[in-house]
């Protein structure tokens, strides 16, 4: 259970089927998502909480840096 709304409240994870699948087409909808956590759990999914916490948004300039720096040496 516990994992289940970590699911919908910490690590959105976009997926979805397609048509080119032994399975019915299911495309993802995050406001489907959103509905369903909301409806059995009462929370609302943060997608980029995990970026926003834990960081992971590199910049060009600190990423072509650090490719310098490891290049030259």
């Amino acid at each position: 259970m516990v994992a289940l709304i970590q699911t919908c409240s910490e690590m959105v994870i976009p997926v979805g089927i397609g048509k080119n699948s032994m399975f019915q087409p299911q495309p993802y909808s995050f406001k489907s998502l959103a509905d369903e956590c909301k409806k059995l759990y009462g929370v609302s999914p943060r997608p980029h909480w995990v970026t926003t916490y834990y960081g992971g948004h590199v910049s060009l300039f600190f990423f072509l840096f650090y490719v310098k720096i490891i290049t030259f040496k």
